[in-house]
């Protein structure tokens, strides 16, 4: 494959694929065979700040006006695409991470269930009343979005972590801004480019391709990105959590999904 065959990837920000600005990429390999099959850029945090990063702020409100029943039936056309194209996903799944192909399926089908129960919002979102909870008094609760929600995803289940994340907070109303690892990254925006073609409105997902520069500017920001969610190694989820809390950000960290128990010199093992 020569240099003008390799793909450059580009972040995608208000409905519109922009390349970064920016001279710092990385190159993206198939770990069966160490062929690079693209290029993604590593966008910096000044671009995280410009104005046509800024755009998609003019799309905030669109996913919370959207009445929930659309915003479900948008979510199941996505699932039945995703469906349609699962032997194209798995593929990818295959050739930029390296999993078997048999495993790819299974990931690609955990991300669809994932969607699937996304688009069963309407009931999901459902508040509670009480009435005559004292005289002349009854109680409600209500579910409101909440703004801009980040999150970043690492490379071993390019599929299924991001399917945890943007599906659930967009059916919400929320606005989505996805940070994948630089070591998957085209599943990514194959999974973007599905979703406009299913009908999600222009702006209320969109993907920052980069690294450390990225992450920083998602957690460091005061407005942006209020709920955070990252899937990681220990060591991210030790700084985000304190950088993102620093910042006013709940911070959801994963850490790799390992479970850590404290075992003493008693035990057998």
């Amino acid at each position: 494959m020569t240099k003008t065959d390799v793909q450059m990837l580009k972040n995608y920000i208000g409905g519109q694929w922009i390349e970064a600005e920016t001279s710092q990429t990385e190159e993206v390999y198939n770990p069966a065979t160490g062929e690079i099959i693209a290029e993604v850029p590593l966008s910096t945090k000044k671009q995280m700040s410009n104005m046509r990063y800024r755009q998609h702020k003019k799309h905030l409100p669109l996913g919370r006006k959207k009445p929930v029943p659309r915003r479900a039936r948008i979510l199941f056309k996505y699932q039945q695409l995703l469906v349609d194209k699962w032997d194209e996903l798995a593929e990818l799944v295959t050739i930029e991470n390296g999993k078997s192909i048999t495993e790819a399926k299974g990931e690609v089908q955990r991300g669809i269930e994932c969607v699937e129960f996304a688009a069963g919002a309407p009931t999901l979102m459902m508040g509670k009343q009480l009435p005559d909870i004292a005289s002349g008094l009854e109680s409600g609760m209500y579910r409101y979005p909440i703004g801009v929600i980040g999150g970043i995803t690492p490379f071993n289940f390019p599929m299924m972590v991001p399917c945890w994340m943007f599906p659930l907070a967009i059916a919400c109303g929320n606005t989505f801004v996805l940070k994948p690892s630089e070591r998957t990254p085209i599943l990514a925006a194959r999974l973007a480019e599905l979703f406009e073609e299913a009908g999600i409105p222009k702006g209320v997902l969109n993907i920052v391709n980069g690294a450390h520069d990225v992450v920083n500017g998602l957690l460091e920001h005061q407005k942006r990105s209020k709920p955070f969610h990252l899937s990681a190694l220990s060591q991210l989820q030790n700084t985000s959590i304190k950088k993102g809390t620093e910042h006013g950000k709940r911070v959801q960290a994963l850490a790799g999904a390992k479970k850590n128990h404290p075992l003493s010199s008693k035990m057998q093992i």
